[in-house]
């Protein structure tokens, strides 16, 4: 099918603003939707985020590239005018030249020099990811990503051109093209010359000097495979001024300098355990002290039992005193209140089949929990009848 759209991004990444014909406009759920003779507005597409800018001064909302080649332009509003003049945000479009353009670099290093193909990649004008198809030690992504900008800092020039799908085995392509960008019998391809070409239609820097840098910000190892994510240029400038404010700030509440932030928030978490420590000592202290007095009150039927009321101020311990008390020999322990959970802990060694009453119990007051002979907890409204027919049939 033949394409009415020309796309002006091909033949040159760096023009901003253009004048276009409107060739169609239609109304959809999703606005309106104009096809131009031409555009520079770039869709989402081979992992890239699309394009933002306006026509005639109003926002693009949404980018959509048909099958046929087609760009649709989604608008809020139908454009009068038979001719429009469109600007597309240059600030977001750079980033995106720079971040794909350094993607391409970083792939062609790990391929080149680690045999590591990228299984997939994605960008926007925030942050890059790189999926691996094998793992990658450290130390050799540090040699990779110190390669990766030596390459950037030689300036060396970038080719985007078409070529046919007849001259494919001149160019040694990293990757062969998906069967849907052949379908006009050429390709699109990225190269630097020596180094790495590989298909793609994207925006991109015409030398490697203008990327900046890459620097690689974050990797996970999932299975065999190594998620990384990266930055370049202007993005790793943002990056690395939001993460400067945010160690300032951290600095200044700690008080102490930047490069003293490893010590002291070591401190701060040793400091942390011991009041854990402390705190859970406290807790096992105030625990049993409150099952020796629980245990005065315990009654003897079937087994000994006791119960006692707590409330959510009380749930630091109340486990842990449920637990001391059930080492009474053949016992049963309830703790309730309003708004808590009934919880009930037995001795090891106890006689009946508690589950079985406590599950009777829930069904008959429309509870919700459950549990095993030895700990069981549910939520009941009307807790204070459940225990006393409970207590009845310990008794």
């Amino acid at each position: 099918m033949y394409s009415m759209t020309q796309k002006l991004f091909d033949e040159n990444a760096y023009q901003a603003e253009f004048e276009a014909t409107v060739v169609s406009q239609t109304q959809t759920e999703l606005g309106w939707e104009v096809v131009l003779d031409k555009t520079c507005f770039f869709p989402e597409g081979g992992g890239q985020d699309s394009d933002a800018g306006t026509l005639n001064g109003q926002k693009v909302k949404k980018l959509v590239k048909t099958d046929d080649g087609d760009i649709i332009h989604v608008m809020q509003e139908k454009i009068e005018q038979s001719t429009i003049i469109g600007q597309i945000d240059w600030k977001k479009r750079f980033r995106n030249m720079q971040q794909h353009s350094g993607q391409h670099i970083l792939s062609g290093v790990l391929l080149n020099t680690y045999k590591l193909q990228t299984e997939s990649a994605s960008f926007t004008e925030k942050e890059g990811h790189i999926t691996l198809e094998w793992s990658i030690p450290d130390n050799d992504l540090e040699k990779a990503l110190i390669a990766a900008n030596e390459i950037i800092f030689a300036n060396k020039p970038i080719i985007t051109k078409f070529i046919s799908l007849d001259e494919i085995e001149k160019y040694n392509l990293a990757k062969l093209p998906k069967d849907k960008f052949t379908k006009t019998g050429k390709i699109r391809i990225w190269q630097i010359e020596g180094f790495y070409t590989i298909p793609c239609g994207g925006t991109h820097c015409k030398s490697t000097g203008e990327i900046g840098n890459i620097f690689v910000k974050s990797n996970k190892i999932h299975g065999n495979r190594t998620d990384l994510n990266f930055t370049t240029g202007f993005v790793t400038l943002d990056y690395l001024t939001a993460t400067k404010k945010i160690t300032s700030e951290l600095a200044k509440m700690l008080e102490v300098g930047t490069d003293g932030l490893v010590d002291a928030t070591k401190k701060v978490m040793d400091d942390r355990h011991a009041l854990n420590l402390a705190l859970r000592e406290n807790q096992e202290q105030v625990a049993a002290q409150k099952a020796v007095q629980i245990l005065q009150t315990a009654t003897k039927g079937k087994v000994t039992f006791t119960a006692f009321v707590y409330s959510e101020a009380d749930k630091g311990t109340v486990k842990t005193t449920l637990y001391q008390l059930a080492e009474t020999p053949n016992s049963v322990h309830i703790a309730h209140g309003a708004n808590v959970p009934l919880t009930v802990v037995s001795s090891k060694d106890v006689s009946l089949d508690t589950l079985s009453i406590l599950t009777e119990l829930k069904t008959k007051f429309n509870g919700k929990g459950g549990g095993s002979k030895t700990y069981w907890q549910a939520m009941i409204t009307d807790h204070e009848q459940f225990v006393k027919e409970l207590m009845e049939k310990l008794s």
